[in-house]
């Protein structure tokens, strides 16, 4: 009997720890000239510029914004993708979520997948 409420115990841990996880997974705080809006549903934003993210691959793959504008990446994959670059990193964002973020000082950020490192796209804050 003993030996069941201690297996017992130790499958409540476990699961207690994926949900924990979990949690942490999807509140992201990513962090570059702006801010990161990461969301599970994502909507369209006016005065955002938006990049798809399906087939391994950003589309589009480079995008010239204005500083302070905000570009929208949605995840329109069967699988999980990041938006990772220097300073920045969206953490993960699930197939139908997205992330926002916003770029304040002119410049190119490179950025890639940090699961799928192949996929890379480019952002020139004019």
């Amino acid at each position: 009997m003993r030996r069941y409420l201690i297996l017992a115990l130790v499958l409540i841990l476990i699961i207690l720890g994926i949900l924990i996880a979990r949690s942490a997974i999807n509140q992201n705080t990513g962090t570059n000239t702006g801010t990161n809006q990461n969301q599970t549903n994502i909507t369209p934003q006016e005065n955002a510029t938006e990049v798809s993210i399906k087939n391994n691959a950003f589309n589009p793959a480079e995008i010239k914004i204005s500083k302070g504008d905000t570009v929208l990446w949605t995840n329109n994959d069967s699988v999980n993708h990041t938006v990772t670059g220097t300073g920045f990193d969206s953490g993960t964002i699930v197939p139908g979520a997205g992330a926002r973020m916003q770029f304040t000082s002119a410049g190119t950020y490179n950025y890639h997948c940090s699961i799928h490192p192949a996929s890379t796209g480019k952002i020139i804050v004019e």
